[in-house]
């Protein structure tokens, strides 16, 4: 990935979700000013997005909300046409089916004339939303834009009533892959975690024993939170916090439907645990392929398969690593 390409990426996970935090955290039940209930089925399971350049489903599979997307063209070169990507839900898409049932639209529109409709764009729509609650399907087509806003204008299959939908009930799922991927190797939170045990190997020296190092994290509940050495808690090691935090900041920028062969240098495996020893969490890290064609390949309890790394996380990551592994790396 070019710096450019990881540079805007960077700013649009940044961005993603903003809308959708106003439109999904509005209190329920009652409609505001102006505002109609098009859709109350329920509790949402699944919204399917059928359009020309991509079908994407956001579904519910016991505990855990996963998202589907087949790119029919090369959208805006963003993949391959005939590409499929399957991947975890995070807390953006469990927030986009909350808000899904009960759908609430900026305004209602009844029923329009075909001249109306077609000035809509639903005189022949190419595009539909629609949305499960354990039920038969409720589909809505898609029409054009309203004037200055991404708002869209849906109609409703049963009974051809129109609306006029907030923008992120479709701008989320046409980008699904940015806005609503779990992009987190784990689930706890910093806090929580007590102890960490990381085990750095040695790709150029293989008959080696590994670098086995033993952590606890002072002050976790504050601030100035640091990883120190199980045996020595009263020594501040700059290297063994940075090392932990770049970990712990590995981010998920691809799933990948099966591990790459080969996988590629063996750079960690680390576990965490709780203030009672329990598990927390654990993953591993390779890196593969040199210069341009470089990338982090990870797996964890959490992500269900190996998944790709962003760039930067992944050589951030590395390089702390390095250090903690230097003869000189205390401090």
């Amino acid at each position: 990935m070019s710096a450019w390409r990881e540079l805007r990426l960077s700013a649009l996970l940044a961005a993603a979700g903003v809308g959708l935090a106003i439109w999904a955290t509005r209190p329920g039940g009652v409609d505001a000013p102006g505002e109609a209930t098009a859709l109350d089925c329920g509790r949402a399971t699944e919204v399917v997005l059928e359009a020309e350049t991509r079908r994407v489903r956001i579904y519910e599979d016991g505990r855990e909300v996963r998202v589907e997307v087949l790119r029919r063209e090369d959208e805006d070169r963003r993949g391959p046409a005939g590409e499929r990507l399957r991947f975890l839900g995070g807390e953006s898409a469990r927030a986009y089916l909350a808000a899904a049932s009960p759908l609430r639209a900026r305004r209602g529109l009844g029923i329009i004339s075909a001249e109306a409709a077609g000035e809509l764009g639903l005189e022949a729509p190419t595009s539909t939303w629609s949305v499960s609650c354990d039920g038969p399907a409720h589909r809505f087509a898609l029409g054009g834009h309203a004037y200055g806003t991404g708002d869209r204008y849906a109609r409703r299959e049963r009974d051809h009533h129109v609306f006029l939908l907030p923008s992120p009930v479709v701008r989320e799922v046409e980008n699904a892959e940015l806005r609503l991927m779990e992009r987190r190797l784990h689930r706890f939170e910093r806090a929580e975690a007590a102890g960490a045990e990381l085990t750095l190997p040695y790709p150029d020296e293989p008959e080696r024993a590994p670098l086995r190092l033993r952590m606890q994290q002072r002050n976790r509940r504050s601030p100035d939170a640091t990883w120190v050495d199980d045996e020595a808690p009263d020594v501040r090691r700059r290297d063994y916090d940075a090392a932990v935090r770049a970990v712990l900041g590995l981010a998920i920028i691809r799933y990948l439907d099966e591990a790459p062969e080969p996988l590629g240098t063996h750079l960690l495996d680390a576990r965490f645990v709780d203030v009672a020893g329990r598990p927390l969490g654990e993953l591993s890290l390779h890196r593969s392929g040199e210069g341009a064609q470089r990338r982090w390949i990870a797996r964890s309890d959490a992500s269900g398969g190996h998944v790709e790394i962003l760039a930067s996380a992944g050589a951030a990551a590395e390089r702390a690593l390095e250090r903690l592994a230097a003869p000189d790396a205390s401090e």
